[in-house]
């Protein structure tokens, strides 16, 4: 192992054993296989150190894997809630907004309605204004359906105009009374 000291090797007090040259080349092969067996031991001590150390780092990335892995999971289960969100919005909202967009217009020929009222009152007779009041109350009594709400708006539009007379607000008129249940 690049020549560093390794141990020392005592074979007993000098003088008491002639060192002939085969027991010399034997104690050369006690040593080198010593050497070997030392060597071996402190590799395999670095080796396991080496493997412990990888052990952690993977230990290590695992964990960190999982908690991305975790994170990634998570985030996709909130892409998805968003979605479903803006899914659930959208079909609450295009409703209201029809609805919004509908009473506004309700509200403008209402408020053209009654700012004709009072010049149509002027233009009736009496006899109309109570035939008009009475044709009102029926149709309060009655329950109109979606189904038949159209067919309605022309009878009611047809009585109005064999009552008044042709006029341009009597279709408006008749469509106010069906949908508001007068």
């Amino acid at each position: 192992m690049n020549q560093s000291l390794l141990g020392i090797l005592f074979v007993g007090p000098a003088g008491t054993i002639e060192w002939t040259p085969s027991r010399v080349n034997a104690l050369n092969e006690v040593r080198s296989l010593v050497t070997m067996a030392l060597s071996n031991s402190i590799l395999y001590a670095r080796l396991e150190g080496i493997l412990e150390h990888l052990e952690e780092k993977v230990k290590e990335r695992t964990r960190k894997l999982e908690e991305a892995q975790s994170h990634l999971v998570q985030s996709e289960k909130m892409a998805m809630l968003g979605v479903m969100i803006a899914g659930i919005a959208h079909e609450i909202n295009t409703p209201a907004g029809v609805i919004f967009g509908g009473s506004m217009n309700l509200q403008k020929n209402l408020e053209a309605a009654l700012d004709l009222m009072p010049s149509l009152l002027d233009q009736l007779g009496e006899q109309t204004i109570r035939s008009l009041m009475q044709l009102s109350m029926e149709q309060s009594r009655r329950r109109i359906h979606v189904t038949g709400a159209f067919k309605k708006k022309r009878e009611l539009a047809s009585q109005l105009e064999s009552w008044i007379g042709p006029s341009q607000w009597i279709t408006s008129l008749s469509e106010h009374l069906v949908e508001t249940g007068l």
